[in-house]
Order: structure tokens, then sequence, then C-alpha cells
């Protein structure tokens, strides 16, 4: 990944489908170079039963993201101010 992605950053997308959406980084994988951002590329996908009584039905779940996304501005924000220098 080009700019340091942490879990738990606010990132906005630079292209693709959503761009201009921002979201918080759920999970990264970065041997793959994708990320997992909160309620985008939300997918819906159907399960059978495996067996007679067991559940199935519909999940939803976020899909990974290949980045062009930019670190939003919450995370400069956590980190502490700079003390300032003595007079």
């Amino acid at each position: 990944m080009s700019a340091r992605i942490k879990k738990n950053d606010m990132v906005m997308v630079l292209s693709g489908k959503e761009r201009g959406k921002t979201g918080r980084v759920l999970d990264i994988d970065r041997e793959r170079e994708r990320a997992v951002v909160e309620k985008l590329m939300v997918l819906k996908r159907h399960f059978k039963r495996p067996q007679p009584g067991a559940p199935g039905g519909r999940h939803r779940g976020e899909e990974r993201l290949h980045p062009p996304l930019e670190p939003g501005a919450d995370r400069s924000q956590s980190k502490k101010a700079p003390a300032s220098a003595p007079s």
C-alpha cells in the first residue's frame, strides 16, 4: 500500500465505484494490498443449507477494496500535539 493505513483509520476512497466516500478501516490484507472499509462495497451472498435443519440464508458483509485510499483527518487528530518550545 502506498500510504501507511492502519486499522480504525478514517479513509476516503479516491477511485472506483465508491469514489469520494469515507469510512473506517476494519481489516487490512498487506499481501494482496486490500482493505475492508466499513459500510463500503457491501455485498449480499446467498447460502444453501449444508444439511437439513442447518441454517442457510443471506449474509451481508463488506468486500475488500484495492487501495487508492487516502488517510482522513481523524488520524492526525488522534496524535498528541507537539510540546511548545520553552521560552
